[in-house]
């Protein structure tokens, strides 16, 4: 037993420090043009679209990306991965208003809603109804 515990220590430090060591930090690795192949940003004067269903990001769903460089937003349509065809829910990160956007179809309900949230303030600006009325608590 005497023999065994250090052993077992420096077994452990070892794995640790390996495991440790091969890892790298999410704010060194940068993604590239040319670390992600599959990328198909067509351009079209200040609008360039994407259409990717193989990441998956939300869970099941793909993305359509649009980038309005002239209205300074993207948009992200979720789309059905087998079909190609928009989904109900959407985001829009606008850069000139500093707020994100999210469409959520709520099929519970039969209704849609629209939150806003602000960027610099980091709290949430608006809620809409399927009506388009703002419903934002007071």
């Amino acid at each position: 037993m005497t023999k065994t515990l250090p052993y077992l220590a420096v077994t452990c430090a070892l794995g640790l420090l390996l495991t440790g060591c091969s890892q790298s930090s999410q704010g060194s690795s940068r993604v590239t043009p040319s670390a992600a192949p599959d990328a198909t940003m067509t351009p079209s004067g200040n609008v360039s679209k994407d259409l990717d269903v193989k990441t998956k990001v939300i869970k099941g769903a793909g993305l359509a990306i649009t980038v309005d460089k002239g209205k300074q937003q993207v948009t992200f349509q979720t789309v059905d991965p087998k079909t190609k065809k928009p989904m109900k829910d959407w985001y829009m990160f606008n850069e000139k208003a500093q707020t994100l956007s999210w469409h959520k179809w709520v099929s519970a309900m039969g209704q849609a809603f629209d939150y806003t949230f602000s960027l610099t303030t980091h709290k949430m600006t608006k809620i809409k109804d399927f009506h388009h009325n703002d419903i934002t608590p007071k």
